[in-house]
């Protein structure tokens, strides 16, 4: 007999962030982890909680987890008893990989007689439940439709990219690689200020208007690269090019790594000898789009 609303499996900080967020949200909630210690504080919320985990999923219809991998979340949830537990259930799987793995989850659940949906959070977990809370959700619609109060009350930011299961993964290592490539400019940046005696104050002074100017900068890169319009530019891909000689050296000259810039310098001098140095730096993609890996 289902007694709750949501089983929460794996109370890591952002899973006990999410179960203590349905807790204060009136949602009937069942909780259980691998280290039983965990729960006491969900617990004494008003959680409940039992020790097996087939009896604590069998006791809800929507099973949230958010594990540290898919690895572990395969060893909780593929065994034949969990598996029979799980059964005409909804499995919202918040745990990070890759879309291979969300495609192999998807196939898996499939087989078993389980609704999938794969999601990524993006946040904190101090941010849960609060209105920039942001959720990208894909995967089985109905199961999507029936945990859609739940999601939009742990992530009021809701976005539900379809059917697929694979396009929550795919669009979180999208957001998370534009977030990588800033923070290690960024990173690059300061390492320069560092060796050069330049404060980080008059840095991120000067630095501050330029970001937002970067922002239409690569919005309309990704358009040109949508539109397949990379041969008109006002600055050619070569410019760009030559203005990363003066950063490896500078790097270079004050003691530090220069992977990132020389790597970068490599990709454009490969993009030149393909005829691109006349182009737009969005140009770039043809160096990444599949057919491109044997010159990387």
């Amino acid at each position: 007999m289902i007694i709750a609303d949501v089983t929460f499996i794996g109370l890591g900080l952002m899973g006990t962030a999410l179960a203590r967020t349905a807790i204060k949200a009136g949602f009937e909630t069942v909780v259980w982890n691998r280290t039983p210690e965990k729960v006491v504080p969900l617990v004494e919320q008003g959680a409940r909680y039992f020790e097996n985990v087939a009896k604590a999923i069998s006791e809800s219809p929507i099973i949230v987890v958010c594990v540290s991998g898919y690895d572990v979340s395969d060893t909780i949830l593929r065994v034949p008893e969990v598996e029979a537990a799980l059964k005409g259930r909804t499995l919202i799987q918040l745990t990070s990989g890759s879309t291979r793995l969300a495609r192999n989850a998807a196939l898996w659940a499939g087989a078993i007689g389980v609704r999938y949906v794969d999601g990524g959070i993006e946040g904190y977990p101090a941010t849960i439940g609060k209105d920039d809370s942001m959720f990208i959700i894909s995967g089985d619609e109905q199961g999507y439709q029936q945990a859609q109060p739940l999601l939009r009350t742990l992530a009021p930011v809701l976005h539900y990219l379809g059917d697929d299961p694979t396009r929550a993964s795919a669009m979180y290592s999208a957001m998370l690689s534009g977030s990588f490539g800033l923070i290690f400019g960024v990173m690059n940046a300061v390492a320069i200020c560092e060796a050069t005696g330049i404060s980080i104050e008059q840095y991120l002074q000067v630095v501050g208007p330029v970001f937002k100017t970067d922002i239409d900068l690569v919005t309309e890169m990704a358009q040109k690269c949508d539109e397949d319009n990379l041969d008109k530019t006002e600055a050619y891909l070569s410019v760009w090019n030559e203005t990363l000689v003066p950063i490896i050296e500078t790097l270079s000259d004050g003691g530090c790594n220069t992977e990132l810039p020389t790597l970068m310098h490599e990709m454009l001098n490969r993009a030149e000898k393909e005829g691109l140095a006349k182009h737009d730096l969005a140009a770039l993609i043809e160096m990444i789009r599949p057919g491109k890996t044997d010159k990387i």
